[in-house]
């Protein structure tokens, strides 16, 4: 794993008893700074081996000016290759990188799509520092572990995917997205829901939607909570037949995209026997009824949340890495009819 973190304007502030601000303008020769204060600020960093980034006065010139200008910051968006996520995995990545690169163009900064495999981080990492990428947005894909060299980029993660290095991250607050969920099923008239979530799925959440649905049934005095919960590791034909034989259901909330095509595989017609709402219906081709993650407002904050980490110039993995929740929005689709 590569190095945690480099020294920042917020250390230099700390030894010479000023404030970041003072930091940032004393390095830029700013006027408004005494010379007794420059001095301090200097000193300081002179001490701690604090090196300015080339990338900040740039930056922070286009963001004040409003003007894209020459050589300004290069952020590279990383996901997986093709083969790995399938067929619609190219699709997806270009609508991504189309969200990314308007929210990068508007501050200034260039981005490039950079799809590697988890074994190739050393490679990746000598491809990125020669094309003068100064941040990593790594994108909501599944790597495992990725042995990149971490001090040389400031790195934004927009998935849990990474829970293995401690990078900040901005995610989607799966905690309220189910309460959202659960508010229009009831609104609708829904009052015997089922969640159709793989054991895997939940883990990916860290048991976010599993947590909030138990939450929703106990407040709506929901009866056989337990039973309610598709309990397999995946979204299998034979588990998901079995569980449906024996409840009742008249909605499923599920974060599975195959679930229209099973459902019909198994004899049920969607909405007319099974209502269903989605947890993640953003990019699906399909026009479910559910929660929009709202992917733009999501990496509009992760390239604000990368602009403020390379301005302190916090290169590496954080010592204390952090999320940043976003909220989704409901979409009315066609996967719900209301009872009776």
């Amino acid at each position: 794993m590569g190095k945690i973190v480099g020294i920042t304007t917020r250390d230099v502030a700390a030894k010479a008893g000023v404030s970041a601000m003072t930091v940032s303008l004393a390095l830029r020769n700013d006027k408004r700074v005494s010379e007794k204060s420059k001095k301090k600020v200097f000193a300081a960093a002179e001490e701690l081996g604090y090196r300015v980034n080339p990338y900040v006065s740039t930056l922070m010139k286009s963001v004040r000016s409003r003007k894209t200008i020459k050589d300004n910051p290069t952020f590279a968006f990383i996901a997986r290759k093709d083969q790995v996520l399938g067929p619609r995995s190219k699709q997806l990545k270009d609508q991504m990188l189309s969200v990314i690169s308007d929210h990068c163009h508007r501050v200034g900064c260039n981005v490039e799509l950079h799809e590697i495999e988890p074994d190739q981080g050393p490679f990746i990492s000598k491809v990125l520092w020669n094309r003068g990428v100064c941040g990593l947005i790594l994108g909501p894909f599944r790597f495992g572990h990725l042995d990149l060299s971490w001090e040389k980029f400031v790195p934004v993660s927009l998935s849990e995917s990474f829970s293995s290095i401690p990078v900040s991250k901005v995610v989607h607050d799966n905690f309220s997205g189910m309460e959202l969920a659960f508010s229009k099923l009831w609104e609708h008239g829904f009052r015997s829901p089922g969640l159709l979530v793989s054991q895997k799925g939940h883990i990916n959440t860290r048991n976010r939607w599993l947590d909030s649905f138990l939450g929703n049934s106990f407040r709506k005095n929901l009866t056989f909570v337990k039973r309610r919960i598709f309990d397999h590791p995946y979204l299998e034909k034979t588990a998901l037949e079995k569980w449906l034989r024996k409840n009742e259901f008249d909605c499923l909330i599920t974060c599975h995209k195959e679930t229209i095509s099973l459902l019909s595989e198994l004899g049920y017609s969607v909405p007319r026997d099974l209502s269903i709402i989605h947890l993640d219906c953003g990019f699906l081709e399909e026009n479910y009824s559910g929660i929009d993650q709202d992917f733009e407002s999501r990496s509009e904050t992760a390239v604000q949340l990368l602009l403020d980490k390379l301005c302190l110039n916090e290169y590496g993995l954080p010592r204390l890495p952090y999320a940043l929740h976003t909220k989704g929005k409901w979409v009315d689709g066609q996967t719900i009819q209301s009872p009776g």
